[in-house]
């Protein structure tokens, strides 16, 4: 049996919790709980920083390219990215006019009975996949006379196309910088 001097020390040195104690006890919580949050912020910023790097990894720029050489008036459509375009739609402008075939706008360029498919040739881009660096030559004439008339025209060119996370870019020849 305990005498009740010693049971009422016993409850004495319970009671008496040092405030220094209680502090640290605080500071310590508080600091836990401040690393934690401030580790859960880290991964979310990390974690959006990888996403935008993974889609920069697969990024895909067109670029058309009208031009006049030897060979005559041609136009390439180029994917200056480092990932695949896919091209969704394409269209040509002429004079408020939207054409899906540039066979079709030429034709309302060039009046004339002799342009035909003997002088020119097309090649229809909808729905392909351009890789990195792939060059197309979407139309090509060899006779000048055809081609000045062309180039001259100032129609306009407009291409969506998206990268393979479905992200749709339109690219035109009206905003496009030589």
């Amino acid at each position: 049996m305990k005498n009740t001097t010693e049971s009422s020390t016993e409850n004495t040195n319970q009671n008496n919790v040092s405030p220094n104690k209680f502090k640290l006890e605080w500071i310590v919580s508080f600091f836990s709980l401040f690393i934690s949050i401030s580790s859960f912020i880290f991964i979310g910023i990390q974690t959006s920083i990888m996403q935008s790097q993974q889609k920069a990894s697969v990024w895909a720029y067109l670029e058309v390219v009208r031009n006049i050489s030897g060979d005559g008036f041609y136009i390439e459509v180029q994917n200056k990215g480092v990932g695949p375009a896919i091209i969704k739609k394409v269209s040509y402008i002429y004079e408020n006019k939207i054409y899906d075939d540039f066979s079709k706008m030429a034709k309302q360029i060039i009046v004339d009975k002799e342009f035909n498919y003997n002088i020119y040739s097309t090649n229809p881009i909808n729905e392909k996949v351009m890789s990195a660096n792939e060059k197309i030559r979407i139309f090509a004439v060899k006779n000048m006379k055809y081609a000045e008339k062309l180039i001259f025209s100032n129609f306009q060119c407009q291409i969506t196309y998206e990268n393979i996370y479905g992200d749709k870019t339109l690219f035109d020849t009206k905003t496009q910088k030589d």
